[in-house]
């Protein structure tokens, strides 16, 4: 019996379930027809009900525009004269008449909205001057059809068509003609005569409902939400009043109109629920002719295997010298003569692997031997891979601690080299200032310039090592572009004018303004590059252009570029250049200076925001640094940065307000001290955590300036329990720290600190800062 089915089942699988296959494939690609012609005729009904009353619309704006140029109308809005009003009320009664199954009045507007005349005489002098279509068709100076939508000085809604009345150039007037609400749904209803159940409806992109052939919506002004219609798709499925439809979108041409044909669901899938019926028939009839047709062909071939399968069960049972019948047809008759073949065999071979496996134990025994010397090898190898491990972790540990002290190193170091250059740069600008000697300007202007020199190189190396630990991170703003190579410029002007350089820009027109990517990264890189190009170059031009390469889906690749006419690079220079601590020889250094770390970082920001780097140059030539980055498009107005307003020669104030600063070091309490007496504000100073906390529980402050690393109770402390006291949960705590790391960043905001203030301190950062915190200053 279990041969039987077998055997069935394997006749089955070939004879029937590719018939069964076929059919079903024939079945889709008919439905599929079926549907596509049914898709094709609702598309077909929405394109003639679009372009219907398209040509409605059309044809309404044609006599508008030969309304408007009718003699004597012009002059109607220009006189006061009862004569002229006889006139105008008769060629508004002859335009009444080029429709008279669809106007309901005609009426003729003045700038001011008054009605001058029309049709329906109740009108004649009254304002429509809140209407739409009065102030769009004045400003627009051309024909409009608006609505259906309900006047003013009328409850029931119509549709309204308007022109302007001109006089040369000049716009006079509107001429208004009311026609019936239900002129689209009647335009509607004669495209649709010939289809059927089809019905349809006008809406808008916002879903206001403006015609429709479906008595149900009667009354309705917006597509009902269960209807579900998305204007942006073609081909719609709604469902509506408890019933499921399908329909087609299409645009009206020359309005912001759309009309969407539907019928019922069921209507639109009969002929596939006729073709899924006869399918399903035709497989239930091959299912039962076919089994029966298996199961007998099946009875006729399970006997011979039925006696086979006994012999193999002999044989298996160790009678080796069984023989199976040979009868049957001409395949059976093989089979079993290939059985008792297969037998005799089966029985030499089983002599033959006696013979064998003897032989294979003594191959076993040496194996074993070898296996138990390969082992100690083995041994010995993993003894050694462990020593060498061990070695490895031990020079791993050494070198994570070397790179843990060369971070706390630097990290301690740029704390300890900005907190006195924050005083340096603080003084002297202070000192520059108030100072009213030009000569002693000009020395203090030179001391400045050597501390930002300094502070450059500094975080020069910050940025190098943060490279190379890997935690320089990038940001992702809105920005505009041509706004950043003007400030680019902008910084590097004066040096480029002492020198008597030309500076140029070049920005092709198809680069987009506004991008997304890290803008005070790229800024970083131009900035160096243009800094470069004008130490190096005595006389000439240095130019930034920035062109469009190629676009991937929202992306785009641009090319910035910086060119000089400087002394230029040799092929071997160029194959260095942007290595760290290089320059193009020890001449440059010694007659230009610098540290070479401009370049290599250049090359590593490059390289994280995704983007190419590298100098076309020729020695005497000058040279022509670029890089390719890809940046992402912005479509929508949101998302720009706010302009940074420059810094103003007049300090902005805010009188009468008190601070708190929190500041250890004497030197740093004055240069802040008397940064906020230019803004007029007055400061209570704390030279540690501990008192700032009694100062800010004894008083509340608009604003508190903190620092962290401090004598018996550093600043992340003192923020803390500063907010733990009442009524300073939401006071404003600035850092205004020389830790100027990213963790040192995400610690003081992690602390409860508002943002972070850099040192040195920058005049217009610091005023930027106020300005948020403390709203906007007093008048000037």
């Amino acid at each position: 019996m279990k041969t039987r089915l077998l055997v069935a089942g394997v006749l089955v699988g070939v004879t029937l379930l590719p018939l069964g296959l076929v059919s079903g494939w024939q079945y889709v690609s008919e439905s599929r027809r079926v549907e596509q012609e049914r898709n094709l005729e609702l598309r077909a009904s929405a394109r003639e009900a679009a372009r219907d009353l398209g040509e409605r619309v059309d044809r309404i704006l044609d006599n508008l525009r030969a309304d408007v140029a009718m003699p004597g109308l012009p002059e109607s809005l220009s006189a006061d004269s009862a004569a002229d009003s006889l006139v105008a009320n008769r060629l508004l009664n002859l335009i009444a008449l080029r429709e008279p199954l669809h106007v309901t009045s005609v009426g003729l507007l003045d700038l001011e909205g008054r009605n001058v005349a029309d049709t329906q005489a109740s009108r004649a002098g009254r304002s429509e001057s809140g209407e739409a279509y009065l102030a769009v068709v004045s400003k627009d100076r051309y024909p409009q059809v608006f609505g259906p939508l309900k006047p003013r000085w009328d409850d029931n809604p119509g549709l309204f068509a308007a022109a302007p009345v001109k006089r040369g150039s000049e716009v006079l007037g509107v001429l208004r003609m009311r026609l019936e609400a239900g002129l689209l749904g009647q335009v509607l209803t004669e495209s649709l005569s010939a289809h059927g159940d089809m019905q349809a409806i006008v809406f808008d992109s916002e879903g206001r409902l403006f015609a429709f052939t479906d008595s149900r919506l009667a009354g309705s002004v917006q597509v009902a939400p269960d209807f579900r219609v998305d204007p942006s798709a073609e081909t719609q499925e709604p469902r509506w009043g408890g019933q499921r439809w399908h329909g087609h979108v299409q645009a009206v041409p020359g309005t912001a109109w759309q009309v969407m044909v539907y019928e019922p669901g069921a209507q639109f899938e009969a002929p596939l629920h006729k073709l899924q019926r006869e399918w399903l028939g035709f497989v239930l009839l091959l299912a039962v002719l076919g089994m029966g047709a298996v199961w007998l062909i099946a009875a006729m071939l399970s006997r011979p295997l039925a006696r086979l399968s006994e012999a193999a069960e002999g044989i298996a049972a160790g009678d080796l010298g069984r023989r199976v019948a040979v009868r049957g047809t001409e395949e059976f008759r093989r089979l079993g003569q290939a059985f008792n073949d297969m037998n005799e065999r089966l029985a030499l071979n089983l002599r033959a692997l006696s013979d064998e496996l003897a032989q294979r134990r003594a191959a076993e025994a040496a194996l074993r031997i070898s296996e138990s010397r390969l082992q100690q090898s083995n041994q010995d190898l993993e003894r050694q891979v462990r020593e060498r491990t061990a070695d490895l972790a031990t020079a791993k540990e050494a070198a994570e601690a070397a790179s843990r002290a060369k971070s706390a190193f630097l990290a301690n170091m740029s704390h300890e080299i900005r907190t006195p250059m924050n005083a340096v740069i603080g003084l002297t600008r202070l000192l520059h200032d108030d100072s009213r000697e030009p000569a002693q300007r000009e020395r203090l202007g030179r001391v400045g310039d050597a501390a930002a020199h300094l502070m450059g190189l500094i975080n020069d190396v910050l940025d190098l090592s943060r490279i190379e630990a890997g935690k320089l991170s990038l940001e992702t703003v809105a920005f505009d572009l041509r706004a950043l190579v003007g400030r680019m410029l902008g910084m590097v002007e004066l040096a480029a004018r002492e020198k008597g350089l030309r500076l140029s820009s070049v920005v092709e027109a198809d680069v987009p303004d506004r991008l997304l990517g890290d803008e005070r990264r790229l800024g970083q890189v131009l900035l160096n590059f243009l800094g470069n190009a004008i130490k190096f170059t005595s006389h000439g031009e240095v130019g930034l252009g920035v062109r469009r390469l190629h676009e991937e889906g929202a992306t785009t690749w641009l090319r910035c570029e910086v060119w000089d006419s400087g002394i230029g690079l040799t092929d071997e220079q160029q194959a260095r250049v942007f290595e760290a601590f290089e320059q193009a020889d020890a001449s440059t250094t010694r007659r230009f200076g610098g540290t070479g770390l401009g370049l290599a970082i250049s090359r590593e920001l490059c390289q994280l925001m995704g983007g190419q780097i590298g100098v076309e140059s020729q020695p005497g030539a000058g040279s022509r640094f670029w890089i390719a980055l890809p940046l992402q498009r912005i479509t929508a107005e949101a998302g720009l940065p706010e302009a940074v307003e420059a810094p103003r020669a007049i300090w902005p104030r805010w009188s009468g307000r008190r601070l708190l600063v929190v500041e250890d070091n004497p030197v740093n309490q004055e240069v802040i001290q008397a940064l906020l007496m230019r803004h007029a504000l007055a400061c209570d100073l704390a030279g540690d955590g501990s008192v700032a906390v009694a100062l800010a529980q004894a008083q509340a402050y608009p604003l508190i300036l903190m620092d962290m690393h401090m004598p018996v109770m550093d600043g992340l402390e003192a923020t803390w329990r500063i907010r733990a006291l009442p009524g300073h949960a939401a006071t404003p705590i600035l850092a205004m720290t020389a830790n100027v790391y990213e963790d040192d960043r995400q610690r003081c905001l992690a602390a409860g600190m508002n943002a972070h203030l850099g040192k040195p301190l920058d005049p217009a950062a610091l005023a930027a800062a106020l300005r948020t915190w403390l709203g906007e200053p007093d008048a000037a």
